[in-house]
């Protein structure tokens, strides 16, 4: 049963039943039954009042009194105010005065005592009266009640089984498809029943499995198209070596220089891919981003600047690399002159590159951010496919979205939200 999630809701539910079940019939015992004999014995006591008057005889008092404790199923004894005897029905049982005092008794009270239960009162003549009842004989409703008690128990546990069995075998289908997980099926998913906690379990698990399908995809991806990227300056190098010793000219050590230069920047990109996909997070600090992109765009002919001193809360070094990601982009792939905008607005920051060139077909604009995509025009272009990845990654980074547009000219923009915005999100 410790294994067993649907047992033990089933167990704390079924003993909660029976605890209920014992209390209800322990406040029925003391407190609805007390208060019934409490009742019986204030009108039994009512009753003798009006059948024993004081003006009638001993005799006749000792035959009322008989007749009454035959007629009622119970004994009667009845005493002076001095407490002498005057009749009694069989048993004589006395007031019991020095335990509680003459006071107590004149509007009645009941004791008891031995497996019986009395009742004590004056009369207004003075009379002490004793009513005593054996407790045997009150009637009771107490088995009635335990008994209707336990049959809504039984009934109530009968009916909740099956909602307590679905519930647990929902958590159990959930935990088999964990367990797929593990082993290496990404592609198992949950079906979604009802719209519960559980059902929303289940939904996050399909929306954590797929996203994990998805990254584990890409980073396999990622490494497959990287070893294929690596071995071509790699090959270039080594044949290169080879032929130092025939080819000696600067010309050779030139290209040599240029494919190792080729082989680190793909190194750094796959470095910086990989601790972007991590998390891994970096300083943070007030940027402008104007004189950030002013700093960038000095470096890149015909490269027109607008705006004005606006500033974000970032991260420095992926900034000044999205920036030149961007710049590199637009003059490798478009056409000069490239424009540069950066437009702040009420709740965000946009800023703009825009080049002359024909932009990025509609076909391929969500292609682009795959790793070491080629369009097919672009096969030979300088590049390994990694810039807008990259830009992607920084601007998640920094809460910010790329939208690419072809109209009236290409342009690139990415929206970042204002310094205040993306302090929040950040903390």
């Amino acid at each position: 049963m410790k294994h067993r999630l649907c047992l033990q809701i089933y167990t704390i539910f079924i003993l909660s039943l029976i605890g209920f079940t014992v209390l209800a019939d322990r406040l029925w015992t003391f407190v609805g039954h007390e208060e019934f004999e409490r009742q019986l014995f204030q009108k039994s006591s009512s009753l003798a009042k009006l059948l024993l008057p004081p003006d009638q005889s001993w005799y006749e008092q000792q035959d009322r009194v008989q007749h009454i404790a035959k007629e009622m199923q119970f004994e009667i004894s009845l005493f002076t105010p001095e407490q002498q005897l005057i009749a009694a029905s069989a048993m004589v049982t006395y007031p019991p005065v020095e335990a509680f005092g003459r006071d107590a008794f004149e509007e009645g009270r009941w004791v008891d005592t031995r497996g019986q239960t009395q009742w004590t009162t004056l009369l207004p003549d003075g009379r002490w009266l004793v009513i005593v009842l054996d407790r045997i004989a009150v009637p009771s409703e107490s088995n009635m009640m335990i008994v209707f008690l336990f049959g809504i128990a039984i009934l109530v546990a009968v009916t909740t089984y099956p909602f307590i069995r679905r519930v647990s075998g929902r958590l159990e289908r959930l935990q088999t498809s964990v367990e797929m997980i593990g082993t290496g099926d990404l592609s198992t998913r949950v079906k979604i029943e009802g719209k519960d906690e559980v059902a929303l379990l289940a939904k996050s698990f399909n929306e954590t499995a797929e996203q994990l399908e998805k990254l584990v995809t890409a980073q396999r991806l990622l490494l497959a198209n990287a070893s294929h990227e690596l071995r071509t300056p790699l090959s270039r190098i080594q044949l290169g070596l080879e032929m130092l010793g025939k080819d000696n000219s600067p010309q050779r050590h030139a290209m040599l220089r240029r494919d190792i230069q080729e082989l680190n920047t793909l190194i750094h990109e796959l470095m910086m891919m990989a601790r972007l996909e991590s998390g891994i997070e970096d300083e943070r600090e007030k940027i402008d981003i104007m004189a950030l992109v002013a700093e960038e765009a000095a470096c890149y002919p015909d490269c027109i600047l607008e705006g004005e001193p606006t500033i974000l809360f970032g991260n420095l070094r992926l900034l000044k690399h999205l920036v030149r990601n961007l710049l590199d982009n637009a003059y490798i792939h478009g056409k000069a002159p490239v424009s540069v905008w950066v437009v702040p607005e009420r709740d965000r920051v946009t800023l703009w590159i825009i080049d002359s060139g024909k932009g990025i077909p509609d076909a391929e604009k969500e292609a682009v951010f795959q790793p070491f995509y080629r369009a097919k025009n672009k096969q030979n272009v300088q590049g390994f496919g990694l810039g807008f990845p990259i830009i992607q990654k920084i601007a998640a980074a920094h809460h910010a979205t790329i939208e690419i547009e072809n109209t009236p000219k290409s342009a690139i923009k990415v929206i970042f939200p204002h310094m205040e915005k993306a302090m929040e999100k950040e903390y």
